[in-house]
């Protein structure tokens, strides 16, 4: 039997990964999707020539990154005598930023993934806010249910 050599490049095997590990994480979780918007103007990007670039070209008006985030929800639950109150937030699990690949076409290649690695620091770094907006778009489509016991 002859064996065949396959040649992948880092990134290849780092999609191949990325992927495998989203459709796991799909499959085995409970993780609801919202698209978040962020504004290039809020974010420091570690490397200058994000910036500079974005500021060349600032007479160009930039649209809102539109930035996927996963996230779960921990429901808040008011305990009992015996239990304590618990629940009642987000936390964003993953997010994917420019998932529409709109930047892509509009930043540098060699400027890109500098540029997905700022979105995504900033997400994280807003997490809390992001986090409470998500809980709270979750509470408006969620019903309240009140308990009856019968007697």
């Amino acid at each position: 039997m002859k064996r065949q050599i396959i040649r992948l490049t880092e990134s290849d095997l780092h999609d191949i990964i990325k992927e495998s590990v989203n459709r796991i994480l799909h499959e085995s979780s409970s993780y609801s999707e919202e698209y978040i918007m962020v504004d290039v103007d809020d974010v420091n990007f570690k490397d200058e020539r994000v910036s500079d670039f974005l500021y060349d070209n600032q007479d160009k008006e930039f649209p809102k990154v539109s930035v996927k985030v996963e996230y779960d929800i921990e429901p808040y639950d008011g305990g009992d005598y015996y239990t304590p109150p618990s629940g009642g937030y987000a936390n964003i699990v993953r997010c994917e930023p420019d998932e529409d690949n709109q930047f892509k076409n509009i930043i540098p290649q060699e400027l890109y993934q500098s540029f997905i690695e700022g979105i995504e620091s900033y997400v994280y770094s807003n997490s809390d806010e992001y986090e409470s907006q998500l809980y709270d778009s979750y509470n408006d489509y969620e019903p309240d249910y009140e308990r009856y016991d019968d007697d």
